[in-house]
């Protein structure tokens, strides 16, 4: 499928734009048109690295807690699917969530079981989304699933808010701090390095550093930007190589301090989401298969494979896991006790709330310890730069 750029009107002449997937362009203002939209202008988009970046508006687990949880309540109330899609799409205001529940209304109306319609735009809805519809359809409880759906990505969005506020603050220090050393680069130095060189030609061998750098900065200021691209660029490539991916996930779980707070988040990811397959009757073979590409990690993917060839040999889960090397000593007792209780599914998600919290604490800490030790390390800079050009001006004076 391509990805297309369109512009319409409705029936009242409201203007709507937005991305639309579809096999071709007779396709997408077909599509278009179901969906009540007159289309003024369509085009396909190039599908480069920058475009995806900076135009496609990336559907978030807020809208997908949303989605799912408007349709789990109408089909409670006895709305069959198929009207469901369609209110659900009519209140709908991300224009990519939009256009792929046209898609899905779609294939559903042709017959498609909704988790197959699903399946077709794996960009939008995750391989555990696919696998629970898939679950909670043969089981004939998908009111259920869907809402159990909710209520993952709700704690996906509630994780990663929590995140981002821890660190909005230390983000925001740090670039205070850098405009602030940009100023007395740019601006103050060069101000009084005239002043000091003219009056002494002896200078504190902090001094003549602090110019040199000053002066260094100043000729080569054009690789205050270049360096940062390149280091993002090389870093983005190097993730798309299989042995670049494979040694940063691996370095991040390793990293003093932070690969801890790594280790807790993935796997309280990891423990949600097969609670949530487990309790809605997916087999846990196909379950460790989907949330594995959930970690987000090669490390833990290469465990769980090992946890899933394990089981096809007859073995139980906890046995892999005892020499599990990203796995704690008390997530191998918990999944042992869950196997012999038979609750797995809900010890589990115990699991996930413990590490969850555990994850937040530590983040709070480390955060805590960040903002002191930038400020402190600003300080110092500053501080150096300060003595640097106050010394000799004190000595200027004395000899006066």
């Amino acid at each position: 499928m391509s990805l297309y750029v369109y512009r319409a009107v409705d029936v009242s002449g409201k203007q709507y734009s937005g991305t639309l997937e579809a096999d071709n362009i007779t396709s997408a203002v077909k599509l278009l048109k179901i969906q009540g939209y007159y289309v003024t202008s369509i085009k396909q988009r190039q599908g480069c690295f920058f475009s995806q970046l900076f135009f496609i508006k990336k559907v978030k687990s807020l809208d997908l807690a949303r989605f799912n949880k408007q349709i789990s309540v109408l089909l409670n109330s006895g709305m069959p699917l198929l009207n469901a899609l369609e209110v659900v799409q009519s209140h709908t205001q991300h224009s990519t969530l939009k256009s792929t529940l046209g898609l899905v209304k779609e294939s559903v109306k042709r017959g498609n079981p909704l988790y197959k319609s699903l399946e077709k735009h794996p960009d939008v809805y995750s391989t555990l989304m696919v696998k629970m519809v898939q679950a909670g359809e043969i089981g004939g409880s998908l009111d259920i699933t869907l809402q159990r759906m909710a209520e993952h990505y709700e704690r996906e969005h509630e994780m990663h808010e929590k995140l981002v506020s821890a660190l909005i603050y230390p983000i925001l220090v740090l670039i205070m701090s850098f405009v602030s050393l940009l100023i007395i680069i740019f601006l103050v130095a060069p101000t009084f390095e005239g002043y000091i060189y003219y009056f002494s030609q002896d200078l504190p061998l902090l001094t003549k550093l602090f110019f040199y750098v000053t002066n260094m900065v100043h000729k080569l200021w054009y690789m205050l930007i270049i360096l940062p691209i390149i280091i993002i660029v090389g870093l983005i490539k190097i993730s798309h190589t299989t042995a670049g991916q494979k040694n940063l996930d691996k370095a991040k779980l390793f990293l003093p301090i932070l690969g801890d707070l790594v280790k807790g988040a993935i796997t309280a990811r990891f423990c949600f989401a097969l609670s949530t397959l487990l309790s809605c009757g997916v087999p846990l073979l196909q379950s460790l298969d989907t949330v594995k590409e959930i970690t987000g990690n090669w490390v833990y993917i290469q465990e769980v494979d090992m946890m899933n060839k394990a089981i096809i040999e007859g073995k139980s889960l906890s046995e892999p896991i005892k020499n599990s090397a990203v796995f704690d000593n008390m997530f191998k007792q918990m999944v042992k006790v869950g196997e012999e209780t038979g609750k797995l599914d809900s010890l589990l998600f115990t699991l996930g709330e413990f590490y969850q919290k555990e994850v937040d604490i530590k983040t709070v800490r480390l955060v805590s310890m960040v903002e002191p030790a930038m400020i402190i390390f600003v300080g110092c800079i500053v501080a150096i730069m300060v003595f640097a050009i106050f010394i000799p001006m004190i000595s200027l004076l004395n000899a006066f």
